[in-house]
């Protein structure tokens, strides 16, 4: 399991911060998501044989939020 941080831009209340959690939880792999709002961040643990990186963070984009 990879535990990884991701800035995220353009969350600022409970909605947003739902919104890029279920998008992450969606995929397969992704064990855990968790978002701080005032770091500006979603925290994964995920199984690195099933899911990478790059994914989530589409996954997050296609939500409507930016990476940074």
């Amino acid at each position: 399991m990879i535990n990884e941080i991701i800035n995220v831009e353009g969350m600022s209340c409970e909605h947003c911060k739902m919104t890029v959690e279920m998008a992450a939880r969606k995929i397969e792999g992704v064990k855990k998501a968790k978002v701080n709002l005032k770091q500006k961040n979603l925290s994964v643990k995920y199984d690195e044989s099933l899911v990478n990186p790059d994914q989530i963070k589409e996954a997050v984009r296609r939500a409507g939020y930016i990476i940074k």
